[in-house]
């Protein structure tokens, strides 16, 4: 369990440094950091991440239904919180699944663009570990009613690269009303990963779905 952390906890680091929409993408006719781990020209390679799993026992029991029920496939554990143990125990029993540890570092990284964030991303890069080409972190503003459709149109408005989506599975129930107001919206997110319209649309539109694990085993491969 505490290997798999371990080397999530790393990629985290770059995960979270991910706080806009194509941080690291480029504008230019350069490989997409999908084509340079060994994808084909024009792949569009996605991880459906959930974010907060250890929120609270509700959301525990929500990042697991997106994982094992829908087509969510990765996750991060929010350190710390009472709740940890019971996710810890999760990952104990599933010594595959993709999960690391959140890190709140973002106000550090946000008013990088353009250029220098295609600098920042090459030097990522160049230092050892995989790097996305996109981030998709706008779901949390979305009504709770809408959050399907409106992941569906993500989907298939994918661009060439990697891409990770970010989201916050939250099974319904009244105690989280005590710790936030995001309930309803983290309820979408789930309702989202465990619908059929989203996992047709993935399948339609020929989305390769990956992993922080399988990345950067890619990368290692080509060190």
């Amino acid at each position: 369990m505490f290997k798999t952390l371990r080397m999530k906890t790393a990629l985290s680091v770059l995960l979270i440094m991910l706080s806009t929409p194509g941080w690291f993408s480029t504008a230019s006719a350069q490989p997409t950091y999908a084509e340079r781990l060994g994808w084909p020209e024009g792949s569009r390679v996605l991880i459906l991440h959930v974010d907060d799993a250890d929120m609270s026992a509700a959301s525990n029991q929500g990042t697991i239904r997106a994982i094992e029920e829908g087509v969510a496939n990765s996750f991060s554990v929010m350190m710390p919180t009472p709740w940890v143990p019971q996710i810890f125990q999760y990952i104990s029993e599933n010594p595959d699944a993709d999960a690391g540890l959140n890190y709140y570092a973002r106000q550090l990284y946000r008013e990088r663009a353009g250029e220098e964030s295609r600098l920042a991303g090459e030097a990522l890069w160049e230092s050892g570990p995989p790097v996305l080409d996109d981030l998709h972190n706008m779901s949390y503003g979305w009504a709770r009613e809408e959050k399907i459709s409106r992941y569906v149109d993500a989907v298939r408005g994918l661009k060439p690269g990697v891409t990770m989506m970010i989201m916050h599975c939250t099974e319904p129930d009244a105690a989280f009303t005590l710790i936030s107001n995001s309930g309803p919206s983290r309820f979408g997110d789930l309702e989202a990963m465990l619908s059929d319209e989203l996992a047709h649309a993935l399948q339609e539109e020929k989305i390769i779905l990956t992993t922080w694990r399988e990345l950067h085993q890619r990368r290692r491969a080509i060190q």
